[in-house]
């Protein structure tokens, strides 16, 4: 949460409305997704690079913010993690 209260539930577009990414737009250089072109994978929208992690609005993006487990914690910086997560 930011300091005016919103929330980040998602991070697909919504079309005509708002522009969040990107990342899973075709790459019209390379007919790939950019996701793709700059990791080498192919998560579905709304799930992170690594360990499954979803956005809180995966099930029903703008309409539904239900809360996701985090799936990763690292022992090395003792805090749990959501590697690749959008946050834009």
């Amino acid at each position: 949460m930011d300091d005016s209260g919103s929330i980040n539930t998602t991070s697909q577009n919504q079309a005509g409305a708002v522009h969040k990414t990107n990342f899973w737009n075709k790459n019209p250089d390379t007919g790939n997704t950019y996701v793709y072109d700059l990791f080498g994978l192919k998560p579905p929208k709304d799930e992170g690079l690594a360990f499954g992690q979803s956005m809180p609005g995966i099930m029903n993006p703008y309409l539904a913010n239900d809360a996701q487990p985090f799936n990763h914690f690292d022992s090395d910086k003792q805090w749990f993690a959501a590697d690749g997560v959008m946050s834009s």
